[in-house]
């Protein structure tokens, strides 16, 4: 919550927030009492309309009913600056999970107005939120507001009250506090995605809190013809809540083409995938998942 600190982004936001800004302030970004006072001001000042923060030359849209919120500001930061290694303008960038849309925002200003992207986000007050946001950033843009899945139906969303961020279709991962729930249509990427026109390279951001392998199921087409580079979250308390194993990952992306990963925190070395068949999941980690466009960079770059 460092940003907090930061007078331009604070004065933007509604009189109560920035008296709990002032308040994190106080006692050093590390305030006891900090989630009851933030729990009280968004129970007794409801916030209806989505927020606009302007961030640098950016602008996000926040759901200030969502904690989640706190965490936008930096991941921007972040995100632009992994994301610079993989895109650049005239690329495209799909959003898979998009939430607040923070991933979306960020590739949205390294691809600039030539580039597109696709964000997917099943929670409709936060696909509203991505929609306005990517509005102000002059990129093509489409947004879904639905949860991709290997069929066509329908299921329950289960979104923690303490964050959006945890939001997904199983209960063991996503319901194991206090929460509510959506009913979200369930399509298949290779229905939705269809004989898209994607410029340059491609990248795309995975975080569906287990249902990674479904989409890549349902996605096998899509994936293959055009082999972007992935930002996969591997969570194994998502993923043992939806019956799926680490293995049953890594070998359905060795199957669509894919060989090597980057660990998102460093960007190398690359490891093979193959040699992570057998490796325990015990900890939640970002992988990039290397695609064709990548792959064949770094080879004319070894060989100029």
């Amino acid at each position: 919550m460092a940003w907090l600190q930061r007078p331009d982004y604070v004065r933007q936001l509604p009189t109560p927030y920035q008296f709990f800004a002032r308040f994190c302030i106080a006692q050093d970004c590390e305030p006891v009492g900090a989630q009851l006072l933030l729990n009280t001001i968004t129970a007794g000042w409801r916030v209806t309309e989505l927020w606009p923060l302007s961030i640098d030359d950016r602008v996000v849209y926040l759901d200030l009913q969502d904690p989640r919120f706190l965490v936008i500001p930096s991941e921007l930061h972040r995100w632009t600056k992994l994301f610079a290694s993989f895109i650049g303008p005239g690329d495209s960038f799909l959003d898979i999970g998009a939430n607040h849309g923070t991933c979306s925002v960020a590739a949205a200003s390294l691809i600039g107005s030539s580039g597109k992207l696709i964000a997917v986000e099943p929670q409709p007050r936060l696909a509203a939120a991505v929609r306005l946001s990517l509005e102000k950033s002059g990129t093509s843009f489409e947004v879904h507001q639905l949860a991709f899945g290997d069929n066509e139906s329908e299921a329950d969303l289960f979104i923690p009250l303490a964050s959006s961020g945890s939001a997904g279709l199983f209960e063991g991962a996503s319901a194991i506090s206090r929460h509510k729930s959506e009913r979200v249509p369930i399509r298949r990427a290779d229905d939705v995605l269809k004989d898209r026109v994607l410029p340059g390279r491609v990248l795309m951001k995975l975080d569906i809190e287990g249902s990674e392998l479904r989409f890549l199921r349902g996605a096998r087409n899509f994936v293959r013809q055009h082999q972007p580079s992935i930002l996969l979250e591997l969570n194994p308390r998502s993923m043992h809540a939806a019956g799926v194993r680490h293995c049953d990952l890594i070998e359905t992306l060795i199957e669509l083409g894919y060989e090597q990963f980057l660990p998102a925190e460093k960007l190398h070395p690359p490891g093979l995938l193959r040699n992570q068949l057998d490796r325990p999941a015990t900890k939640q980690e970002d992988w990039i998942i290397l695609g064709r466009d990548y792959a064949t960079r770094t080879l004319q770059a070894s060989l100029d």
